[in-house]
């Protein structure tokens, strides 16, 4: 494991869009799953996993590889809600 997990995340899903760009959906997937398993997931994190949703689905539509990462991205920001709504941080500065 990197000793920054936030950095390590960002730079796989750098390497994801690169591989979009590629012309490599499934390693772009593979690659960009990896990164939302990433143990700290931050607002530049998301920031990027968004581009690579948008890559995907620009590039690639109605594919399984642009569908399976929407749908995981959707869930982790379904689980950053429901967290921030439990812990009463939605709506803080």
């Amino acid at each position: 494991m990197s000793a920054s997990p936030c950095r390590e995340a960002i730079a796989r899903l750098d390497l994801a869009i690169a591989l979009a760009d590629l012309g490599a959906p499934e390693d772009a997937l593979s690659v960009g799953l990896r990164a939302l398993d990433s143990p700290r997931i931050v607002a530049p994190v998301c920031t990027r996993a968004t581009d690579l949703d948008h890559a995907l689905a620009a590039r690639y539509p109605g594919t399984s590889q642009a569908e399976e990462f929407h749908g995981r991205l959707t869930m982790l920001y379904q689980a950053m809600t429901l967290r921030d709504l439990i812990s009463g941080q939605v709506g803080r500065p």
